[in-house]
């Protein structure tokens, strides 16, 4: 599915639901033979786990509650919906940085 899409012409291939596959370690395992293809890892993907897909060889990420907070979006806070995107891209750039 990986090179069809990409032979169809697709600029980057979303993997998902990327935790139910495996996570990480699933990337690291496509990037064998899809070394050059770049991988967006959508589903299971957090704040906390964000910065092992980049180093498993993600290109990016695609979060949905994760990137709020289940409880920020609950009680509509405002602030901290801001709060809490912000330091999710902050670790996702500080990830990224570092490889």
């Amino acid at each position: 599915e990986v090179y069809t899409a990409w032979e169809a012409g697709a600029d980057m291939i979303k993997v998902f639901p990327c935790g139910a596959l495996g996570g990480p370690d699933y990337i690291r395992d496509l990037r064998g033979p899809f070394e050059a293809i770049p991988l967006v890892a959508v589903g299971g993907v957090t704040i906390e786990n964000a910065d092992a897909h980049f180093k498993a060889g993600a290109n990016a990420v695609g979060v949905g509650s994760a990137l709020f907070g289940r409880l920020a979006l609950q009680e509509k806070d405002i602030e901290a919906l801001e709060k809490n995107v912000k330091n999710f891209i902050d670790r996702c750039h500080i990830a990224k940085d570092i490889l």
